[in-house]
């Protein structure tokens, strides 16, 4: 006697990619505390500040549209956000001079691999251009001078320069990412220039200013899920397990 016997065979060869939760307390600058109404108050937007002596700018469309803050346009240029209400701007070139922007993060998890992004577009009043754009992640300290409007003295764990070079669009948003596996249970982030002017690339004049907006920054834990695919196999035969 034969029997006919249909199997679902499951390829673990196919998979993809699952993001979860941003780690980044705030990473769309839309919180603030109070709106901002003039320059270098980065510190407006919850969970973020400036980190060194440079002075960083938060932009946000509850300030005043002729501010120096306002959005779209400011004092630095016009610019509609990746998406919402608001960013966070900084100089990343320019005469040894450099501001950062700082956040607080949910601790990371030692081993886990996060993808990590950011949106960067150059302001349109400046005319020079630079690369630089790069992330830092610590814990317990930053393990550097901070009083400071040089470059930070720290190694960044990640460097988006090699990825997509010099940023010179003034128009559309450059999205940055690329995946890291955390080796400490990091709870802040510095993103922003950690050269010196002589170890970055730009277009322009050298002692002219690059600036830049910064919006939506994610960092959030991805997992590999694995998709399964099926094969009809029919097994036309007896006990020998011989498919027909």
């Amino acid at each position: 006697m034969k029997y006919f016997f249909t199997f679902l065979l499951f390829s673990l060869s196919s998979f993809y990619i699952a993001r979860s939760q941003n780690m980044v307390l705030n990473g769309g600058f839309e919180q603030f505390n109070p709106c901002p109404n003039t320059l270098s108050q980065v510190d407006h937007c919850v969970n973020w500040d400036q980190p060194t002596n440079g002075t960083s700018d938060y932009f946000n469309t509850c300030a005043n549209p002729n501010a120096t803050v306002g959005v779209p346009q400011n004092f630095a240029g016009y610019q509609t956000p990746y998406q919402g209400n608001a960013y966070v701007g900084f100089y990343n070139y320019g005469a040894s001079y450099r501001e950062y922007a700082r956040g607080t993060m949910t601790p990371l998890v030692v081993g886990e691999t996060y993808q990590v992004t950011i949106h960067i577009c150059r302001s349109n009043f400046q005319v020079t251009s630079s690369d630089g754009f790069e992330v830092f992640f610590y814990k317990d300290g930053i393990g550097a001078p901070t009083n400071v409007t040089t470059n930070l003295a720290v190694t960044p764990q990640i460097d988006y320069g090699p990825l997509y070079g010099i940023i010179t669009d003034t128009v559309n948003w450059i999205t940055m990412t690329t995946t890291y596996t955390a080796d400490s249970a990091y709870s802040h982030v510095i993103i922003g220039n950690f050269r010196n002017d002589a170890n970055t690339n730009y277009t322009g004049q050298q002692n002219n200013y690059a600036y830049y907006y910064l919006d939506s920054v994610d960092v959030s834990p991805i997992s590999f899920n694995l998709i399964p695919s099926h094969t009809d196999v029919s097994c036309n035969g007896g006990n020998d397990g011989t498919a027909s």
